[in-house]
């Protein structure tokens, strides 16, 4: 659910972005968001999903794919004229292309250091959040 004076702001959604993230970055952006502690919609899945295809690729192809796809969410990001936290942006970005080649030392610094802005929803304990941000900066491949 969206309020209706979100919409001059949050369309178009940019080709490839996620809608329900882009609208909440939006949103955030502009605006607040609100938590509604009820189920409003349910999980499906089915032969085709997006999650069903997902498993049925390697390990190492699913790394590459989601490396992919965060870059180009960041740059779609970077490129929301709504976009309050640009600097902040750029410099994820910038150091999410340093992982392509080689673990990153400056990414995990970076992740570990934002953990609290970055890993809002994370319902896991503190030593799983740094395991997060050990993984997201490994090399790819």
């Amino acid at each position: 659910m969206i309020r209706k004076d979100l919409i001059k702001y949050a369309f178009p959604i940019p080709a490839n972005a996620p809608y329900d993230i882009w609208i909440a970055f939006v949103a955030s952006n502009v605006g607040t968001i609100s938590y509604a502690d009820e189920i409003l919609t349910y999980w499906r899945q089915h032969a085709n999903s997006y999650t069903s295809n997902y498993l049925k690729k390697s390990k190492k192809q699913r790394d590459i794919d989601d490396w992919e796809e965060r870059i180009a969410w960041l740059k779609i990001l970077l490129n929301c004229t709504h976009n309050s936290i640009k600097e902040f942006t750029a410099e994820l970005l910038s150091l999410y292309l340093l992982r392509q080649k080689k673990f990153s030392v400056k990414l995990l610094t970076f992740l570990i250091k934002n953990r609290k802005d970055l890993f809002v929803f994370w319902r896991k304990n503190e030593v799983s959040l740094l395991n997060e941000c050990r993984k997201l900066s490994r090399k790819i491949g």
